[in-house]
Formats: C-alpha cells, structure tokens, sequence
C-alpha cells in the first residue's frame, strides 16, 4: 500500500488550488493552476529531479473545469500520483483521470454555482441591502464564500479518499437539485428586493404607497417559493385567504 501524504502537503495543494485560475491562458486553460496546486505534493513524492520534471509535464497539459469542482480532481490526482509514486499504476492513470471528470463536473458546477447559488445570495443581498444597508455586503461575501468553501474542502477529501469513485461522493450533495431549489430563492429573493427597494423609497421620491399593497407583492413572492419548494397548493390557498382577510379587517378598522 501507498503511504499517504503530510497533513501539511495536503493543505498547501488545496490552498494554491484556490488560485486555480489566476495563470489561465488560451492554449492550456487551467493546466498552469493545477500543476502549481500538484507541486507541493509532487516536490514530495518524487525527490529525483528528472521523474519530478516528468510528474509536472503529465499536469501542464491543456486542463479545464469549473474551478470549485476541480477539488475533486486535485485530491483524485493526488491519489493516483501516490500510487504511481509507490509503483501500483502506470503514468497514465492520473491522465485518464482528470480527462473523465472535466466535462461532467463543469457542467454540474455550472449549474449549481453560477446559475443557482450565485444568483440566490446575490438576490438575498439585494434584498438585504436596503434593510440593513452596506451590511449587506459582508453578508453576501460571508454566505457564498461559506458555501463554496465547504463544498471544495468535501470535494478534496473525497478525492483524496477515494480515486476514480469520487463521483460517488456527490450524490449526497444532491448539488443538480437543490439548483433548482436555489433558482426559486433567486426568483422570490428578487421579488422581494423590489418590494422592499418600493418600500423604503417611496417618500424620498414623494410617492406614496400603501402598505397592504407592498405586503400583497411581498406576500405573492413568498407564496411562488414555498409552491416551488412543494408546500400543498391548498395550503397556500388557505393561508392567502386568512392573510387577505386579516389584511381586509386591518384596513377596515383603519390599520392599515
């Protein structure tokens, strides 16, 4: 068996491949970023000069994915360079590797980062923005960098543990689905930010709009995302009627 890397190697390839893209170039794409998170471990595994050069040359060939989903195949890498290290695999292992999992985890990447969790928080900061003004910023920041933090630390991991079954490791993200779910945060979020951006900007702008009337918007976008996220249709009935009979009596008795 392989002897495993230094904690301390390990982390050092992790926190390079956060720079995955910093030396993208037409010709390779992201083959200089990968091989400059590979080389803590590489510098390691082969301490001859000659079989570390060929190491290097092996991840300088063209390369891309999306770069949160390339932990997974940082930490395959590293496992399949291990046991070519130790003598169990040949040189191309690593190679057929990384060309499998490219295309497949981009497209999963892209569909649950750039077109689901993005968008989401983004919304949501809107929203936030003139509810608690330029703290809405940092809390942006703080909940998409949360996200895609954790998920990369998983994916390394898993990559590292597991080799060529890493992609056993996603189902539990459940990452194509909860895109969906996020597309519909994104939608009400957006809504929503309307509603209150009306809202708090109504009397500088000298109109005036009445309060049921945002409470109605607010209220409908509310309703879209929990339909979306598979509450009952009749549940959601129920509860517009009581709201719009509350509102109804509120407005009567001059609350509202």
């Amino acid at each position: 068996m392989s002897a495993p890397l230094p904690k301390k190697v390990l982390v050092r390839c992790f926190l390079r491949s956060l720079v995955l893209q910093a030396a993208w170039n037409v010709r390779g794409m992201q083959n200089l970023g990968f091989a400059y998170a590979m080389w803590p471990a590489l510098s390691h595994l082969y301490p001859d000069r000659t079989t570390r050069r060929q190491a290097v040359l092996r991840h300088v060939k063209p390369f891309n994915t999306h770069p949160y989903m390339a932990e997974a195949i940082l930490g395959g890498a590293i496992f399949h360079e291990v046991r070519i290290a130790a003598g169990e695999e040949d040189t191309g292992s690593v190679t057929r590797f990384k060309q499998a999992l490219a295309g497949p985890l981009a497209g999963l990447g892209d569909t649950f980062f750039w077109a689901g969790l993005r968008p989401a928080i983004g919304a949501t900061g809107v929203l936030l923005l003139p509810l608690i003004g330029v703290w809405a910023i940092p809390v942006f920041l703080l909940l998409y960098n949360a996200v895609h933090i954790a998920v990369r630390i998983y994916l390394f991991r898993s990559g590292l543990g597991l080799g060529d079954s890493v992609l056993s490791a996603l189902g539990p993200l459940k990452l194509a689905e909860r895109a969906g779910a996020l597309k519909s945060v994104a939608a009400a979020a957006a809504g929503l930010a309307v509603v209150a951006w009306v809202g708090t900007q109504a009397d500088a702008l000298g109109y005036s709009v009445p309060r049921v009337s945002l409470a109605v918007c607010g209220g409908a976008a509310v309703l879209v995302l929990l339909r979306r996220a598979g509450v009952s249709p009749y549940l959601l009935a129920g509860v517009a009627a009581g709201a719009g009979i509350i509102a109804g009596l509120a407005g009567v008795m001059g609350e509202i």
